[in-house]
């Protein structure tokens, strides 16, 4: 069984946890809270990418699926810019709206250079990773308003930010040299992807269990 094999099975994982995830979130739906169904919904996204990512990379006649990653990045910053803005910092501030439809066209913008996206030799990409900044800067925001006294400690919100500042300050640094990885030997990339599976598996289970968790909280209460 050679490397790419190997790879093939393992990188299995995420979609197995992802279904798990939202197995437990569809069951729980009802019950869910406001904020707690945008975890639900970011894993719809993430099990969408995953199963686009394989039919590009594997099954499709390009076997070529890096134009994803930006498309991902988008929406990924998306659901968490209205996640952190209505829910958790709590903020009404037209400067962190403004703030947070620059990063959005940012990264959108990436999209109209086709060329650049779509051939593997040409690849160049800065969309994941300014989102992957931006949601860093709002997992330092949470604690700068936490520390003002600005918004209350709320459990789940405390879990989940301690995640999301370390899931994306790790995926931050592994997505910083992806224009220079596409060119580099099958050892180096297999590496970056085998450390980017577990960060992304380690998160993906935080947000299951911030899930479940309130589902069945919530579930009591009722």
């Amino acid at each position: 069984m050679d490397q790419n094999q190997i790879w093939t099975y393992v990188s299995l994982l995420s979609p197995i946890v992802l279904l798990l995830g939202i197995s437990i979130g569809l069951y729980n739906f009802k019950h869910l809270g406001v904020s707690t169904r945008y975890l639900f919904y970011y894993l719809v996204l993430c099990l969408g990418a995953d199963f686009l990512c394989r039919y590009f990379g594997y099954y499709s006649r390009f076997k070529y699926n890096l134009f994803i990653v930006p498309i991902f990045g988008f929406f990924e910053l998306a659901i968490f810019s209205k996640l952190y803005y209505s829910h958790i910092l709590r903020r009404r501030s037209n400067i962190l709206i403004g703030f947070m439809v620059l990063a959005l066209l940012c990264v959108s913008s990436e999209l109209l250079f086709v060329s650049r996206l779509l051939h593997l030799k040409n690849f160049q990409s800065f969309g994941k990773v300014i989102a992957d900044v931006v949601i860093v800067l709002y997992c330092l925001m949470y604690y700068w308003r936490i520390f003002n006294g600005s918004i209350p400690i709320v459990k789940e919100h405390r879990y989940l930010n301690v995640a999301a500042l370390i899931y994306f300050s790790i995926n931050l640094v592994l997505f910083l040299p992806i224009n220079f990885l596409v060119n580099e030997s099958i050892s180096v990339v297999f590496l970056f992807w085998v450390l980017n599976l577990v960060s992304l598996n380690l998160f993906y289970l935080v947000l299951i269990y911030l899930i479940w968790q309130n589902g069945k909280i919530r579930k009591c209460l009722r």
